[in-house]
Parts: structure tokens; sequence; C-alpha cells
């Protein structure tokens, strides 16, 4: 295998690109590491050949070792392997590529927009990485900039909660902050105060929940979205939702298909409040008791129990809870 040589690599000021450490170095393993840094020492003495064999030797693993070493630089796009020969890719001149293709100068900032960016990037940089920030991170700041359009104390703000969590390291983290962030449409940094007061808000809820539903460990997807529906949607507070559990309580499984049956049917009938639900539930009580009345049968002026309901001595304000749920249930099904 010829390893040829590339003039376009020296641009970089140190044997080892900077690149390389700041980059590339937590993603790869140890002998993935060392096959690059025997690679740039070959460049120094000019084109020689060097196969997986050689390779294997100076690094001392196995050929398979050595093979897999080369694969991993391939795929992270440091090395071209075509033809039985090694490329080296020159990573500032790919750098520099990508912020050109992905970093156009937007017309509509302010050059005092400008200054306030590049001095809260210079505090990002000192703060949280001692002055040696990656120029990845340089990268995606730009891009969060134009995508988000958040103000320069919000990007701040991004890595100070990826240093809470301990996940600067992990730029995945740090942009599903910003992407978070950025769906949730904040911008400013009151808007951000915002967000963490409804999200500690919701927090709260969700734990309320949890515990009047004895639910031990986290909601799954698809309760969180119930309660996003219930909550901003519906614009329904716990006390609500409490009510509408509390209708389910005798239910042998209550779940969150009952809850939202319930809340789906006050929301239709345009019940915004507890006094409101709680008039509406007094009015069903007095209609079922005139139902009662008007029947001219006096041996079934009561529902009958089912033989499992009698096995069980089911009571009968049991039985009322469970035609309370029949009636939203029907309810939602006419409205559909």
């Amino acid at each position: 295998m010829q390893v040829s040589f590339n003039r376009m690599l020296h641009l970089s000021d140190t044997l080892v690109p900077d690149l390389f450490i700041t980059e590339y170095i937590s993603k790869l393993s140890g002998n993935a590491i060392r096959c690059y840094l025997i690679l740039l020492l070959t460049f120094q003495h000019g084109n020689r050949k060097a196969s997986p064999a050689d390779l294997a030797q100076r690094l001392g693993v196995s050929v398979n070792k050595a093979e897999q070493a080369l694969t991993e630089l391939q795929q992270v796009q440091l090395i071209i392997i075509q033809s039985g020969n090694i490329e080296l890719v020159d990573l500032k001149t790919k750098e520099i590529q990508r912020n050109l293709l992905y970093n156009q100068p937007d017309e509509n900032v302010s050059e005092t927009d400008i200054s306030r960016r590049e001095a809260i990037i210079k505090q990002i940089n000192d703060t949280f990485f001692q002055g040696v920030m990656s120029l990845g991170f340089y990268t995606v700041i730009d891009e969060w900039f134009n995508q988000y359009q958040f103000e320069p104390e919000v990007v701040y703000a991004i890595f100070a909660e990826a240093s809470s969590k301990q996940m600067l390291k992990n730029p995945g983290y740090v942009s599903g902050i910003a992407k978070n962030w950025g769906k949730s449409g904040v911008k400013t940094y009151s808007q951000l105060n915002q967000y963490y007061k409804n999200y500690e808000a919701r927090q709260i809820l969700t734990q309320k929940i949890r515990k009047k539903l004895n639910i031990k460990g986290f909601l799954t997807e698809y309760q969180e979205e119930l309660v996003t529906k219930w909550t901003e949607q519906y614009g329904y507070n716990f006390e609500i939702i409490d009510l509408a559990m509390a209708e389910t309580v005798n239910v042998g499984s209550p779940s969150f298909k009952y809850i939202d049956t319930i809340l789906t049917a006050w929301y239709k009938k345009g019940l915004k409040t507890v006094a409101a639900i709680e008039t509406d539930q007094k009015e069903h009580r007095r209609q079922s008791r005139n139902a009662k009345k008007m029947i001219s049968f006096p041996k079934t002026k009561r529902r009958l129990k089912t033989k499992e309901q009698a096995e069980q001595d089911v009571s009968e304000e049991e039985l009322y809870r469970l035609d309370l749920i029949q009636r939203y249930s029907e309810a939602g099904e006419n409205d559909e």
C-alpha cells in the first residue's frame, strides 16, 4: 500500500493538526489514534509504502486490528484509501470549505449584533474551554445564530446548561439543547426564562400525576404526549386533571386512555374550570335520578350488577362511576 504525499497538510503549524486534537481524538479508539500518528510521522520522511502488516508491526498489534484502525480513520474521513493508496485528508482545507458552505454572511445582522456575538463566543471559550474551544463549536454556534436567531445570552446559556450536566465533551448533547430550545420558540433570554418556568411547572405536574396513579417509573412517550395535550391544547391545570383521575379511581386498571376520554369530553363541552365541571357532574346526577324515577318497572330502579360485579361485591358508587366513564366514552364517539 502506497502512502502519497499531500503538500496541503503542511498548512498545520504542528506535527499533529490542531483540528485532529480538538475534533477527532475523543471519537477514535487508541489504535486508530496511534495509526494516524504513524501515518503522519511517515510523511515527515517522504513517500514510502505502508501496508497493514507494516502498520501492525509498528503499532505492536495484529494485522486485523491495524486494518480496523485504517477503516475507522476512513469512516471519520481522516484518510482516503483508494487503489491501494492512503491519502491523508487536509483537515484545515476541509474545515474552511465547510465554513464557506454553511455559514454565508447574513446581511440582516448589524455590526452591533456581530460584535455582541463575537464577545459572547469569546466569553464561552474562556469560561468553559479555558481558551481552547474546538473549531467545530465555532461552526455550530454560527449555525445556531442563523437558524434559530438566538440572542447571544441564549447561546451562552446552552453551554452553561451542558456544563451543569458535565456534557460539554459531547457535541451532540450540546446541539440537542439548542435544537430543543429552538423548536420551543426560544430566541431571547426572557423567553428562555419562561421556558424554564414552564418546564419546571410541567415536571411538578407530571410528578403529581405519577404519584396519584402510583406510577413508579417515568411516563412513556405516549403518556407524555397526552399530558402535553391536556395542558397546552386543552389548557387544563392539575386540579382539573385530578378531577378526571378521581373519576377512574374505582376502575380496575385506570389508564391514561380513560383519563383522556374524560378530559376530552369536558373540553368538547367547553368546560374550562373546576366549578363548571362540578356543575356539569351535579346536573348529570340530577338527570340520572330523574330518569330512575320515570322507570315504570319497580324492580329495575337500580342498575343490575353483572355476575362478575356481584361476585366482586361492586358498590353502587362504583357502578355510578362506571356509568360515568361509559357516558364520556359515548360522548366522545358521538362528537367524532
